[in-house]
């Protein structure tokens, strides 16, 4: 979708997006995500991407805490699988991004 690959699973210096349902608090996916520097996003983000056709801005449907936000490493991209890493590497911001659903 509009350059996106769509994953099951996080991947290592990958996946930059992690989706999950804002009611569900810190689930293992935005734990992984505020430890590896990924965006942890509502689905919200995903259908306002899709509706708008650009890539909607993270921080207004970010699941990360905003103290928590800046400690991550780099808050932009990386990745890893199942526990991730904290020596994720960083995308570049007009890199298609990988979301992991």
């Amino acid at each position: 979708m509009y350059g996106t690959t769509v994953s099951a699973t996080a991947r290592e210096g990958v996946t930059t997006h992690v989706v999950a349902h804002a009611g569900e608090g810190r689930t293992d996916k935005v734990r992984w995500a505020e430890r590896s520097g990924a965006h942890a996003v509502s689905i919200e983000w995903l259908t306002t991407c899709a509706a708008t056709g650009t890539r909607a801005d993270e921080s207004a449907f970010s699941l990360v805490e905003p103290a928590k936000r800046g400690a991550a490493s780099g808050g932009g991209g990386g990745g890893g699988g199942g526990g991730g890493g904290d020596d994720a590497e960083t995308k570049e911001e007009d890199e298609e991004p990988e979301v992991s659903a």
